[in-house]
């Protein structure tokens, strides 16, 4: 399952029209736990990303925000959950309060990339991805560089 979430969230990232085949994938998913609960935060957000109005962006970004809260809640050590609300509030603009939550997230990423479990390729795309993100100090992009080697 992750490794096909993982694959179309980054698609539908870059690409608003493979969206939906991110979307038919989460609304397949009869268990809602943490990382279903992160996905459908992640979809929300793509889906502010890409709207037009403002106000439409901000509805998105909020239901985002509270299903993010909840995945958070369910499972607050959860790497991947994490890691996703990461790369949404990297696209965040500072003004607002919700990008506050990055400096918290990326000492959590830091903490527990190294033991985790999650698959190699998947560690490497993390470890990049914050790394080209222009959010890490210059000793976090050492420690990240360390962990992927």
């Amino acid at each position: 399952m992750n490794k096909t979430f993982r694959k179309a969230y980054a698609d539908a990232s870059k690409q608003e029209s493979k969206l939906k085949v991110l979307e038919e994938l989460v609304a397949q998913e009869k268990e809602e736990n943490a990382v279903i609960l992160a996905y459908k935060a992640g979809i929300q957000a793509l889906k502010g990303n890409y709207a037009f109005f403002p106000a439409m962006k901000l509805s998105y970004f909020w239901e985002s925000s509270k299903l993010f809260d909840k995945a958070l809640t369910l499972e607050p050590d959860n790497l991947e959950v994490i890691f996703l609300r990461f790369t949404i509030e990297c696209g965040v603009p500072s003004i607002m309060s919700y990008a506050l939550h990055l400096q918290k997230d990326k000492k959590n990423i830091l903490e527990l990339l190294p033991q985790s479990k999650l698959d190699k390729d998947f560690k490497k795309a993390m470890i990049d991805f914050m790394l080209e993100s222009g959010k890490c100090t210059e000793s976090e992009e050492k420690t990240l560089k360390n962990i992927k080697n």
